[in-house]
């Protein structure tokens, strides 16, 4: 189950456009059988060196740590739900 959720536009680098609560009761990793049932992922506004806009992908932990998973795509809700598809088939 996937919850998105839109955001107000950002008025600045690290703001997200959306975030997206990623719920998966049934997994389990191999490792320890430990369960990685939950996740939160958004797409924040970002910038390249020289200031041209981006957008990146990133997780927020458990333990509240933001971690840059990849570039991002445009700011389009439809489009960021399909990216969020395929890190939960991942």
């Amino acid at each position: 189950m996937i919850a998105l959720v839109t955001l107000p536009a950002p008025p600045r680098v690290g703001e997200a456009y959306f975030a997206a609560g990623i719920y998966r009761p049934l997994r389990v990793m191999p490792i320890l059988r430990v369960s990685d049932m939950t996740k939160v992922v958004a797409l924040e506004m970002d910038a390249t060196n020289d200031g041209h806009p981006q957008t990146v992908i990133v997780e927020w932990t458990k333990r509240l740590f933001r971690e840059v998973i990849s570039p991002g795509p445009d700011p389009v809700l439809e489009v960021f739900y399909l990216t969020v598809l395929d890190l939960v088939r991942e």
